[in-house]
């Protein structure tokens, strides 16, 4: 809700399963989380599934700013398993398309 807002879009619960609609709000939600940290790509993919609070504490520790220390850093499994399966398939497209800069 709050992405939408920002993009000047009204809302509606319903609407999250418009599978257009959707993919344009997750991509907007990325991008200010990639902003929100600085361009890292890890960060910004562990708070799209963790939420922003727990990456700023997880940042905090000695170490986070190595990618892969930060990973090892993270303490939910879940999140730390996804954010290891989108840097991969991240690397696979790459290798498949090309590279860019995100």
């Amino acid at each position: 809700a709050l992405t939408a807002r920002g993009l000047d879009v009204t809302f509606y619960p319903e609407w999250i399963t418009v599978p257009d609609l959707n993919l344009h709000l997750g991509a907007a939600h990325l991008q200010e989380l990639l902003e929100r940290f600085g361009g890292r790509v890890d960060a910004a993919v562990a708070a799209y599934n963790a939420g922003t609070t727990p990456v700023r504490r997880w940042l905090a520790r000695p170490g986070a700013e190595d990618p892969d220390q930060f990973i090892e850093l993270i303490p939910y499994q879940e999140t730390r398993g996804y954010v290891r399966s989108v840097l991969r398939n991240r690397d696979l497209y790459r290798a498949l398309y090309g590279t860019s800069s995100n």
